[in-house]
């Protein structure tokens, strides 16, 4: 019989398959024509994102859509005040998927908005509208 034969383990060597993590994969590109300060998408902070500069490509393990469009919570400031996406708006939810795995690049736009605030004045604002590219 001969000497048995120990491995060592390694914590490196226990990976889950690629296909259960980061399956997508998203490079996020400022066009709003703004700096976009503490960008965060889906609590995953992305830091500053200045106008026509792309994130680099950032892993998700679950991403929607909705009417075709990013499904994702996303906000950041711009001029000292906090903007948001309008994925929050899809209220009714008929149209939300979960996206095909794979790559993707999304860019991101400013989207003007109005509403009334509690004393019935209208108010415009800004939100943060992505597509796909």
């Amino acid at each position: 019989m001969g000497q048995p034969t120990f491995r060592r383990f390694s914590p490196f060597s226990c990976r889950l398959p690629e296909e259960r993590i980061g399956r997508y994969r998203h490079d996020f590109r400022n066009v709003s024509g703004e700096t976009l300060n503490n960008l965060s998408v889906n609590g995953q902070p992305l830091g500053t994102l200045s106008n026509g500069k792309s994130s680099g490509v950032r892993r998700f393990d679950a991403f929607g859509t909705d009417s075709g469009l990013p499904d994702c919570q996303i906000e950041a400031t711009v001029d000292d005040q906090l903007l948001e996406g309008v994925s929050t708006f899809f209220w009714c939810a008929t149209e939300k998927s979960a996206l095909k795995p794979g790559r993707y690049t999304i860019e991101i736009t400013l989207s003007p908005w109005t509403s009334y605030n509690e004393a019935g004045e209208l108010v415009t604002s800004d939100y943060l509208y992505l597509q796909f590219k």
